[in-house]
């Protein structure tokens, strides 16, 4: 039970005893599972995930290789390329010409 802050190798690795706020400078890593519960954010606001709605954001370029299954709408805001087939299955409503 440590009453004041755990300061190893001048600010290696912190943590506030009042706060329970731990900084890490080097790597940090976890095998198994791990969960959080607040926001969690990369690079301030480069990519992050909402805790409370799951909603993500990313400020970059999004790859993906392999198939993708979208379950609800997909809203594009900019120019789009397809650089395959594009098929529809159900009606389709285009709101410009072809």
């Amino acid at each position: 039970n440590l009453k004041y802050d755990l300061n190893i190798n001048s600010g290696n690795f912190t943590v506030n005893a009042e706060t329970g706020s731990t900084y890490i400078l080097g790597t940090l890593d976890v095998t198994g599972a791990t969960g959080i519960d607040g926001d969690f954010d990369i690079g301030t606001n480069n990519f992050t995930v909402s805790a409370t709605s799951g909603n993500t954001r990313t400020l970059g370029r999004l790859d993906v290789s392999g198939a993708t299954i979208l379950d609800n709408t997909l809203s594009v805001s900019r120019a789009t390329t397809l650089k395959n087939t594009l098929n529809v299955l159900q009606a389709t409503t285009l709101e410009s010409t072809l």
